[in-house]
């Protein structure tokens, strides 16, 4: 598997990803279709912590384009970074942002 995050924080990350159980593709799409269920507060105040910075956006877009479009050779940790950057929002942020309010609110 290819990983070039850095390894503090590839450990940190995979340690919540691990926690959480959480599947970089699935993770987008219960975020696009609001899916409360699965996307408890712990849940996405761990996650939320974890989102890719400017730094790893440009290693991931790097990487993206030299393994020319092709993931599926990236670690969890690299994945998620990716998957987390193809929001149609402005940053990848808003969606997982949101339910953080979101749920925050209805704690």
């Amino acid at each position: 598997m290819k990983t070039f995050i850095s390894g503090s924080k590839n450990q940190t990350v995979g340690i919540a990803l691990k926690k959480y159980k959480v599947a970089p593709y699935r993770l987008k799409v219960s975020i696009l279709i609001m899916d409360l269920d699965s996307l408890a507060t712990e849940k996405v105040n761990g996650l939320f912590k974890c989102m890719p910075d400017d730094e790893d956006k440009k290693m991931v877009e790097e990487e993206f384009e030299n393994d020319k479009g092709d993931v599926s050779s990236w670690a969890l940790v690299e994945l998620f970074m990716y998957v987390m950057t193809t929001f149609p929002y402005p940053k990848e942020r808003t969606a997982i942002n949101f339910f953080w309010k979101l749920n925050s609110f209805l704690s």
